[in-house]
């Protein structure tokens, strides 16, 4: 019995040495080459190149190794093949298998090139890819259960990976190189080393990055997770500037692909001397993908990145300008909005982008059904505090609006000097702005702005008149003195308040009150805010001596009123007085205070009677 037992067990193992031999030394599947070829064109509908020699392992591995391999591209057109590689190669441990354990030796990729071609009349390289046969309806499978095979991964390399990108419509190309994947001993639940290096090459921007992380994969590999992953990240190219960045990105995460719910509990970004640390996560499951994002930084300082100014004047181009289109600007698609919930909290110490200077930043932002709220934004900025909440519905078309925002102690030189590169007025206080429209373009958006708010300066001055002076200017001409005494354009104030309202395209200021020791102006205006033309209606009182200020002979006109009017525009305004009008008050006064002077005379005489 043992005798036959040992005979039929040689038996056995000479037919598996004489398999193996006959794979390793007669079987040549260079020889299935066209077969292989016709299949592979037969299922893509393109031809498949092995150039190449075909390698087999069965002991102790069972491995295939190709070389020199490509699958064309799109039929009939001159272009480069869709893939091509030199070398690829997976062998897996024999015995295992027999135990329902996949353990992979290696698996190797070296020298491949992916080419994407978007031709001028829109087809792909991967238009048409799956060939033209008719396509068998896959047998119902009935679900059964199933024990879970152990697996394992010695080697994973991948080497010298080039994906190029050629859209001929809108002509741009880019290029980005995998240079190398490594991946070592990995199985279930087992951390594994994971190292990449990889280049993006474009003719705007160019990345340089190198990563290490510590991977692990779930049996099913439907949990991965990735812990202490540093990259070092190099950017540059005229999208950025002169000055190329260079970015540390450290982070931990945790994907639940069975769930569809990716965890980010540590993630740090780290640019020169700003430090950005904060945590996230990424739901998957509900109606929209939902993005949580919270964080804190220092110092953001923009300054390095940002455009060069210069005090020469913009030179005329020397080509005509592109006339405007006669129809409306076409309204930005927003539909992107409604993609995706966002949650978003952030907060720096400061952001310098020069001219602008914010102190202490702190942002809430909110999308939700394609509607975005900025439930805050707050800081420090033209040395006052602002705080704004806004809130943009791209639901309706086109989208709507509102905001509200109030920025209090504000120097409102450094803010017009800053904005609008002018300095027509100093002073600190508060300024509120409420308000809603609809529409983002240009030509929609300022006439269906409907706003309020109001303007309040304390201890400053418009500069670029004088209203004292033209008043003792515009007296001494009445009377005939020509000349003219040379003192500073401006006029100082104790306080400024103005109403403010925006509708239908224009800015009205009325209730304006400015007023100082020698003098109260009143009254209402009206400023354009597409063309930029201002027409204020003041009424100008002196209430203060002008003694030691050249106002010898003026006090008599206290209490007077006296039109001022303002026009023009902000580069080229004109200030007038209405001299005549001055002159018929001043009239009327005297004229009154003769009657009354009379008229107690009147009654002194009537008196000693």
């Amino acid at each position: 019995m043992m005798a036959t037992l040992k005979w039929i067990l040689l038996g056995f193992l000479g037919v598996v040495l004489a398999l193996v031999l006959y794979l390793t030394l007669i079987f040549d599947l260079n020889s299935f080459k066209p077969e292989i070829s016709a299949q592979v064109a037969k299922l893509t509908g393109r031809e498949l190149t092995i150039d190449g020699p075909i390698g087999l392992s069965v002991f102790p591995t069972l491995g295939v190794e190709l070389e020199k391999v490509a699958l064309s591209n799109l039929p009939d057109e001159a272009l480069p093949p869709l893939v091509a590689f030199e070398q690829a190669s997976v062998g897996v441990a024999l015995m295992p298998l027999l135990k329902r354990q996949l353990e992979v030796k290696s698996l190797v990729i070296r020298d491949a090139v992916l080419n994407l071609v978007t031709l001028e009349d829109g087809r792909t390289s991967l238009t048409g890819l799956g060939g033209e046969g008719e396509q068998t309806p896959a047998a119902e499978q009935t679900p059964t259960q199933r024990k879970e095979s152990d697996w394992r991964l010695g080697q994973l390399e991948v080497l010298n990976i080039t994906v190029n990108n050629d859209n001929r419509q809108t002509e741009s190309y880019q290029s980005l190189a995998l240079e190398s994947l490594t991946l070592q001993s990995i199985e279930p639940g087992r951390a594994a080393p994971l190292a990449l290096k990889l280049a993006l090459q474009d003719p705007q921007l160019s990345v340089a990055t190198e990563a290490e992380a510590l991977l692990t994969l779930s049996r099913d590999f439907s949990r991965v997770q990735i812990d202490g992953w540093d990259q070092q990240i190099e950017l540059s190219g005229a999208a950025i500037g002169e000055q190329p960045l260079t970015l540390a990105l450290a982070l931990d995460a945790d994907l639940d692909i069975a769930q569809q719910a990716f965890q980010l509990p540590r993630f740090q970004v780290v640019l020169d001397q700003f430090q950005f640390e904060g945590n996230g996560q990424l739901d998957l499951a509900g109606v929209r993908p939902k993005l949580t994002l919270k964080g804190e930084g220092n110092h953001l300082d923009l300054t390095p990145w940002m455009p060069e100014t210069t005090d020469e004047p913009e030179q005329a181009p020397s080509t005509p300008e592109t006339p405007p289109s006669d129809g409306p600007a076409q309204e930005p698609d927003l539909s992107a909005l409604g993609l995706f919930d966002l949650d978003l909290a952030v907060g720096l110490t400061q952001i310098s982008a020069p001219p602008y200077q914010i102190l202490n930043p702190r942002i809430e932002v909110q999308l939700t059904e394609g509607v975005l709220s900025l439930n805050r934004l707050a800081g420090g900025m033209f040395e006052g505090q602002f705080n704004m909440t806004a809130k943009l519905d791209s639901n309706p078309q086109p989208a709507r609006y509102q905001f509200e925002q109030r920025i209090e102690q504000l120097a409102i030189q450094s803010l017009l000097k800053t904005v609008a590169d002018t300095e027509v007025m100093a002073g600190t206080g508060l300024f509120t702005l409420k308000g809603q429209g609809q529409g983002l373009t240009a030509d929609s958006a300022l006439p269906a702005l409907q706003a309020q708010g109001q303007l309040a300066l304390e201890d400053g001055a418009v500069y670029g008149v004088n209203v004292a002076k033209m008043v003792r200017d515009g007296q001494a001409r009445l009377k005939g003195d020509m000349t003219s005494s040379s003192e500073a354009q401006k006029t100082d104030f104790s306080s400024f308040s103005t109403q403010l309202a925006i509708a239908k395209g224009s800015l009205t200021t009325s209730q304006i009150k400015l007023a100082s020791p020698l003098l109260r102006l009143d009254g209402n205006g009206q400023v354009n805010l597409l063309s930029q033309a201002l027409d204020y209606d003041l009424v100008v009182s002196i209430v203060g001596s002008l003694e030691g200020q050249g106002g010898k002979g003026i006090d008599q006109l206290k209490d007077v009123p006296i039109p001022l009017k303002i026009a023009g525009t902000p580069d080229a305004l004109s200030y007038q007085l209405d001299l005549d009008a001055m002159m018929k008050q001043q009239l009327d006064q005297e004229k009154d205070k003769l009657e009354k002077k009379l008229k107690d005379k009147l009654l002194e005489k009537l008196g000693e009677f």
